[in-house]
């Protein structure tokens, strides 16, 4: 390889061309090699590291054993292209050649990532591109893809991003209504005085809300319902603590693990029933909470009454949940998260 290297390039400018790809394959197999060189080195650290580690979580020990599985694919993937050089047609694994040292790169990230305090955050992000680089078209690395794909997989159920992915991808935002008149209305409500006439103005609000974002397939007169929402918007206006401007909404620890238990429900359409006219009785007695994020309940109530719960609205509940336990908050038209939490121990 030294002596191909030293070659100087020729004067003759027709063979230019094929004198920089030979050049440019030898020194993409060297980037190979050493490459591969330091991964092993880094290999034997992470094995050592992983027999001294401490027990960790189930959740966590997954996502270790999802890495020892692609860390062992990329050690073996690169011993069998570096020993199948002499019987390989050099020029049709070009792509193998630009590629492996990025996946070997990346698989140095990963023999030195700390056992026992796992940065999420990187983890996520080191997944996806593990999993897009062995997936660049051209290459036949079948079995590191599935093992890059296993990876990415565990990684995001463990940080909660599969359960967005999931659920986000049924959910089909169907109504057209005012949301800034939705929104403030919401607002108003939630900032009313904690009296027994406000808590009836508060379910009262909530039917509004729940007409309102209704999807327009079941037939909502949309007309009818704008003039109730000035109606309401007005008599909130004169009995909110405040004048309309952001109120301090919360969602409590309380109110999300109430709702998790009813999230959990089997497919018991009574206790069901029974558990969202309770969580709806709930939520409209808490001051300074968000109506419009108990909506999804009451519509719930209606299509039970109707014998068809729509996955559109199970998927819904599911994803406002994983925002708030999360403390993401969602963007307007836009159902995924934009930041990822780190699992605690």
């Amino acid at each position: 390889m030294d002596f191909f290297l030293a070659i100087p390039l020729s004067v003759d400018t027709s063979t230019t061309k094929q004198d920089l790809g030979i050049h440019h394959m030898i020194l993409q197999m060297l980037s190979f090699a050493v490459g591969f060189f330091l991964f092993d080195k880094d290999l034997k650290l992470w094995s050592k590291q992983r027999t001294e580690s401490h027990t960790r979580p189930s959740v966590e020990q997954a996502v270790l054993e999802a890495i020892d599985g692609l860390i062992k694919g990329i050690y073996d993937t690169s011993r069998t292209i570096l020993g199948s050089l002499h019987s390989t047609n050099i020029e049709g694994q070009m792509e193998v050649f630009n590629v492996m040292p990025k996946i070997l790169n990346y698989g140095r990230y990963l023999c030195n990532i700390n056992c026992n305090l796992i940065d999420h955050s990187t983890l996520i992000s080191l997944a996806q591109c593990i999993s897009d680089t062995v997936s660049t078209q051209g290459l036949n690395l079948h079995a590191l893809q599935e093992q890059a794909r296993h990876f990415n997989q565990t990684v995001s159920l463990s940080l909660g991003l599969g359960l967005f992915d999931i659920w986000a991808s049924l959910y089909t935002d169907e109504a057209a209504y005012p949301r800034g008149t939705i929104i403030r209305i919401d607002e108003l409500a939630s900032s009313l005085k904690k009296t027994l006439e406000c808590v009836g103005l508060r379910k009262r609000t909530l039917d509004y809300l729940a007409l309102a974002t209704l999807p327009n397939t079941h037939g909502t007169d949309r007309g009818g319902i704008s003039e109730l929402g000035q109606e309401l918007e007005h008599l909130l206006s004169g009995r909110s603590e405040q004048d309309g401007a952001k109120s301090s909404r919360h969602i409590g620890s309380t109110f999300l693990v109430v709702e998790l238990s009813l999230l959990s429900l089997p497919t018991d359409d009574k206790l069901l029933e029974m558990l969202a006219k309770e969580f709806i009785d709930m939520a409209t007695a808490m001051d300074n909470t968000s109506l419009l994020r108990v909506v999804p309940y009451k519509h719930l109530l209606w299509f039970l009454e109707s014998g068809k719960v729509p996955l559109s609205l199970t998927s819904r509940m599911h994803v406002q949940w994983l925002y708030d336990v999360c403390g993401l908050r969602e963007q307007a038209q836009e159902v995924r998260p934009q930041r990822f939490i780190q699992s605690s121990t």
